[in-house]
């Protein structure tokens, strides 16, 4: 029996059948090796910095996009994605297309793996055509399963084209991703890094900002130092003169 349902998390109605459930996982692990891993953490944790300043873009990774109603085996789940037109970009344990006033991911990166490539290279392409997935870009870090360390494609009259990579002098195989507004590069062969070409600076994974706001702090520490020391040596030479 259908029924009509409000969801306080997505703020949206929908018609759901109450029998049918939509797991949030299926005991599969995120990646298979620190290749994997990385190249998704790093790559989630850039966008959600670009990107948290803006409740109607939701960044995710390995969370599952049901795209049929009432069909739980009609799922999907990227290694990363971004969803531009989401309704909050608070956090979910799946994607639910029909709740979410039909918001699709526009972007989309696999991380090739020996257990996903064959997947990522067919089975997920089609499911990301059918859905009209705008960007679906394949990274292959260890450089064992691809033809090339970085594939893009964009969606063209219902087909995917490629996107064009070029290598640059410094030897950075790179690709832009108009959605994103961001060039996707491959750095030594197997780091996936992202890179503003309006700023002219690259993204800063988690661990780099971390470094970057403790060398900051440091140096803020360092200049606080150095005022007191100069405040405790002016009142000095004020006494004695």
């Amino acid at each position: 029996m259908a029924t009509k349902v409000y969801d306080e998390r997505t703020s949206a109605r929908a018609d759901v059948d109450t029998c049918v459930e939509y797991p949030s996982s299926d005991g599969d692990r995120i990646s298979e090796s620190q290749w994997q891993y990385f190249a998704i953490f790093d790559t989630i944790g850039a966008l959600r910095t670009r990107f948290g300043d803006r409740p109607d873009v939701l960044v995710a990774g390995n969370l599952f996009v049901y795209y049929r109603e009432g069909d739980p085996g009609s799922r999907v789940a990227p290694d990363v994605m971004v969803v531009f037109g989401a309704k909050g970009n608070h956090l979910r344990q799946s994607w639910l297309v029909w709740r979410e006033g039909g918001a699709i991911p526009a972007f989309i990166l696999e991380v090739a793996s020996e257990s996903t490539w064959r997947v990522d290279a067919v089975e997920k392409r089609d499911i990301y055509t059918e859905i009209g997935v705008t960007e679906y870009w394949r990274h292959d870090p260890e450089g064992r399963f691809l033809p090339t360390p970085l594939i893009g494609e964009r969606l063209v009259d219902g087909e995917y084209r490629p996107i064009s990579l070029y290598t640059d002098a410094e030897g950075t195989l790179r690709g832009h991703s108009a959605v994103l507004g961001l060039d996707i590069c491959v750095r030594d062969g197997s780091d996936l890094r992202l890179y503003d070409p309006v700023a002219g600076q690259w993204l800063l994974s988690p661990s780099e900002k971390e470094t970057a706001l403790s060398k900051k702090a440091a140096e803020l520490r360092e200049a606080q130092a150095e005022i007191d020391r100069l405040r405790a040596q002016m009142e000095a030479q004020r006494r004695e003169g």
